[in-house]
């Protein structure tokens, strides 16, 4: 006998249907589903400066979400509440330990039951930096930016971080695609006409996964980059893509790729 993990039976997988999604997202293939992505709250780490991506220590506690990143979902909160036609009828979070806490909160704060908080393994893992891992965030974070604008390309296939020897991945933007390219679809598979709430542990997922929906470069990922706490609803390749094309020559984003290229 071999168990399985419990979900409503509105979102049981029926194999027979699964999809996997290709990209960009067209208008003869609408996404069935509505998707809400925001980024977990400032973790404590994060508020020291830590730029840490091993997926062994995300879990521990150091990375919970810290006092600043508990005012940063209120207003998350606030806006969910003055927009209740967006309320998430279903959540994901990732296992790492900000996405755990904004779940928690999130489904207290919205009386979400907890069958429709749900957790997500692996697919919503943050991109590993390899060797650059548990540096000061104010000179890893802008080398990153600027490496994926040079190198990245289209799809995310250059770019990779320096290797490291801790067991912390050295993953390029295409590694990221693959997981989230399963996480989506596999959303997909299972339901339709869902309000989706994606809580992400960093601010380069959610960016990508924007990329992927409209068509947007890979190397021009970070134009699209999450704050701590951040929140956007309804995510469209319209919306997106309108996002983009305010954004991308946007003076303070071009001057950390300068300043990252430098370091």
């Amino acid at each position: 006998c071999v168990s399985t993990p419990f979900l409503p039976n509105e979102l049981l997988t029926h194999p027979a249907n699964a999809i996997l999604l290709q990209f960009p997202i067209t208008a003869r293939s609408q996404l069935k589903n509505r998707y809400h992505f925001m980024r977990a709250g400032r973790s404590e780490l994060e508020s020291d400066g830590i730029y840490s991506t091993n997926p062994l220590f995300l879990t521990n506690r150091d990375n919970a979400v810290s006092n600043d990143g508990y005012k940063d979902l209120k207003r998350v909160v606030d806006i969910l509440k003055r927009n209740p036609q967006s309320s998430p009828t279903v959540a994901y979070h990732s296992l790492a330990a900000n996405g755990m806490d904004t779940g928690d909160y999130i489904a207290n704060e919205l009386r979400l039951g907890r069958d429709r908080m749900l957790p997500e393994f692996t697919y919503l893992d943050q991109r590993g930096i390899g060797l650059w891992d548990s540096y000061e965030e104010s000179s890893v974070r802008p080398a990153v930016w600027a490496m994926d604008s040079l190198e990245a390309g289209k799809e995310g296939f250059g770019a990779r971080p320096p290797a490291n020897e801790d067991g912390t991945p050295n993953e390029t933007l295409h590694d990221q695609f693959i997981r989230l390219r399963q996480f989506i679809s596999l959303q997909e598979s299972r339901t339709s006409g869902e309000t989706i709430l994606v809580i992400f542990p960093d601010g380069t997922g959610p960016a990508l996964l924007s990329c992927m929906i409209a068509g947007i470069p890979f190397s021009d990922v970070h134009v699209l980059e999450y704050q701590a706490g951040e929140i956007r609803l309804d995510i469209t390749p319209a919306s997106v893509r309108e996002l983009y094309e305010a954004r991308k020559m946007d003076p303070e984003y071009l001057a950390v790729i300068e300043d990252g290229t430098e370091k």
